[in-house]
């Protein structure tokens, strides 16, 4: 069984990002009100960079409470739920990682696992810290992004269920390794496979052309 111990929602704030201000929904407060979850996440919730964040395959973020126990305890950080800008912090989830396609539900709603967080120059200057990114990776507790499969109203405490769906998937911990890496065509073949994340598809499509190109001799370069 899982427990729902945050709902987080943020508001458009503008943070200094090195020599320039952004605007950012990363600051997320937990609320004690029920929510709406749809297809694009939770309503009200602040998206200020599309074209990185948010969007049907990453409409929810959630982070284990575990693993805040785990930073808190390691480092000498203090963090607590919505620090990281997580939607849901919720207990219960077993390891650092779900597989692909994992479905998480809490009465009628149903979330499935996308893809892993990647940590950015933003979330850096949230932590306040320019070398969180690398203390991030090194952690290998990156949470993870869900599709809404079926929307509804989310309330406080729920108790939720874990359903994995294909045992032979890949973990999130595995594709957070594997997107700093280079794969072979088989690896992603796998992963196309999957319901990953769409930004994640074009990139590894984008990455398979580019290696069947050159495996087939047409990757030289040409003046």
């Amino acid at each position: 069984m899982l427990k729902l111990d945050s709902i987080n929602v943020g508001r458009k704030t503008d943070l200094q990002q090195g020599e320039r201000v952004v605007s950012t929904g990363i600051f997320k407060k937990p609320v004690t009100h029920a929510v709406q979850l749809s297809s694009q996440g939770i309503t009200g919730d602040a998206i200020c960079d599309r074209r990185h964040h948010g969007g049907v395959d990453q409409a929810i973020y959630i982070y284990r409470s575990e693993d805040y126990e785990w930073w808190n305890q390691n480092t000498p950080y203090e963090f607590g739920a919505g620090h990281f800008g997580e939607n849901l912090t919720i207990r219960g989830i077993p390891g650092p990682g779900l597989l692909i396609g994992d479905q998480i539900s809490f009465e009628d709603i149903c979330l499935q696992v996308t893809a892993p967080r990647i940590p950015c120059a933003t979330f850096a200057a949230r932590i306040g810290n320019k070398q969180f990114v690398k203390e991030f990776n090194t952690a290998q507790r990156p949470g993870f992004y869900c599709r809404v499969v079926k929307a509804g109203i989310l309330h406080n405490e729920a108790q939720g269920r874990l359903e994995v769906t294909d045992a032979a998937s890949i973990s999130t911990l595995q594709f957070y390794r594997d997107l700093q890496r280079t794969l072979t065509l088989n690896e992603l073949d796998s992963y196309l496979a999957l319901p990953i994340d769409e930004r994640s598809r074009k990139d590894f499509t984008a990455r398979r052309v580019k290696l069947t190109d050159r495996q087939s001799g047409f990757g030289i370069k040409r003046s």
